[in-house]
């Protein structure tokens, strides 16, 4: 038998559960933490499809959808030009190479070669120094492991900013001809080790490697 009183009680609590009251409850389950434990008669494989079903029920979001594959588009050589933001003090020219990307064999060279031209005592900045044209150069690897560019940033004025960017490329010109000195390629490895030496005791670098 059931009682009257009990059962006009219970159509009150179905009519006062409306889906705004639900809903919010709902959020506040989902927005956490929430901690879920799960006893099963079946074994491990029953809990965790009961939690599945669970965590999608408080979390619901799509399928796994498989991430698009990108090809690596072809580096085509050319001269590219932007527009910087208005009152910018100088004009900027960025010359750069296809090099190794990290990991490939050949990346070594890359950041030897970085250090020789950028940095302390870098070749880059040495050659506009050598002219009377006020720029200043530095010198960087950008990119990751699938593709990667030696990056020479040149800034100038903009009525110096040719000047300076021919004169960074008649460096690399006599580089890939002649090559560096025996003691501007001693000093970049030193340079490299030292950095290397340097990244080693960087924590964010250590939990990297």
């Amino acid at each position: 038998t059931l009682d009257r009183s009990s059962a006009a009680s219970d159509v009150y609590k179905r009519q006062a559960l409306s889906v705004a009251s639900v809903t919010s409850r709902w959020q506040s389950l989902a927005s956490g933490p929430l901690r879920m434990a799960l006893l099963a008669n079946g074994g491990a494989a029953q809990a965790t499809a009961a939690f599945l079903q669970a965590d999608h029920w408080l979390a619901p979001r799509a399928g796994a959808h498989a991430c698009p594959v990108a090809s690596d588009s072809a580096i085509r050589p050319g001269h590219y030009e932007v527009d910087l933001p208005s009152g910018a003090d100088l004009s900027q020219a960025l010359v750069a190479a296809p090099v190794a990307a990290r990991g490939q064999p050949g990346r070594d060279l890359a950041e030897l070669a970085a250090h020789l031209l950028g940095g302390e005592r870098g070749l880059a900045q040495a050659a506009l120094d050598k002219t009377p044209v006020p720029a200043t150069a530095s010198a960087r690897l950008l990119g990751g492991a699938r593709s990667a560019a030696l990056v020479i940033d040149v800034r100038a004025p903009a009525s110096a900013l040719d000047d300076a960017v021919t004169e960074v490329k008649a460096l690399l010109a006599k580089l890939a001809q002649d090559g560096p000195s025996d003691p501007s390629l001693d000093f970049a490895r030193t340079k490299k080790q030292r950095a290397d030496d340097e990244a080693g005791f960087d924590p964010r670098a250590r939990l990297v490697k």
